[in-house]
C-alpha cells in the first residue's frame, strides 16, 4: 500500500471514484456528467493552483481511496480557520474499509501538513465521527444539520 500525490494520469480513475463517493456515500443527487464537468473540474483547477492537495491511496496498482485537503487561506473557496489544515473530502472504497487503509492515508496527510508547518487540522463529518475519534480527532459538536466538526492538534514529533 502506498499513497501517491495526484497527477493528471490519474484523472479518469479519480473522477470515477469521486462520483461514486458523492452519489453513494454523500447521497448527492447530481448526475455523473455534472459531477465530472463541474465539481471535479473545479477541484482540479484548485489543485493546479496548489490551493488543494489530492492524495491517492494505491494497493497493488489499484486506487482504493483518496483525500482532498488544503491549508486554509483566503485563496481557497472554503476558509474557516486560516492557517489550519482542512480535510475537505476523504474516501476509501467500501470493499477496503475497516482494514487500516484509512488510518494510513490520514497519517500520510498529517505528516504532509506538518512538513508544511501546519499543526492544527479540522474536518467535518456526519456519520464517521467514531473513525475520526480513533484517529485522534476531537469532536467539537454538531451543527443543526447533524454535521460534526472535528479537530486535531499535532505535535512536532508525530
Amino acid at each position: 500500500m502506498k499513497v501517491k500525490n495526484y497527477d493528471n494520469s490519474m484523472k479518469s480513475v479519480w473522477q470515477d471514484m469521486f462520483v461514486q463517493y458523492f452519489q453513494k456515500d454523500l447521497k448527492v443527487e447530481l448526475s455523473e456528467k455534472i459531477l465530472k464537468e463541474k465539481v471535479c473540474s473545479f477541484i482540479l483547477e484548485q489543485w493546479s493552483k496548489d490551493v488543494v492537495f489530492i492524495s491517492m491511496l494505491v494497493l497493488n496498482d489499484d486506487v482504493i481511496g483518496f483525500a482532498i485537503y488544503q491549508i486554509d487561506t483566503p485563496e481557497s473557496d472554503w476558509c474557516k480557520r486560516p492557517g489550519w489544515g482542512f480535510i475537505r473530502e476523504f474516501y476509501i472504497d467500501d470493499a477496503y474499509r475497516r482494514n487500516g487503509y484509512g488510518k494510513h492515508l490520514i497519517n500520510v496527510i498529517e505528516r504532509d501538513l506538518l512538513s508544511r508547518h501546519v499543526e492544527q487540522i479540522y474536518l467535518t463529518s456526519d456519520d464517521a465521527v467514531s473513525f475520526w475519534e480513533k484517529c485522534g480527532y476531537s469532536d467539537e459538536g454538531a451543527d443543526s444539520g447533524g454535521m460534526h466538526t472535528l479537530t486535531k492538534v499535532m505535535g512536532k514529533t508525530q
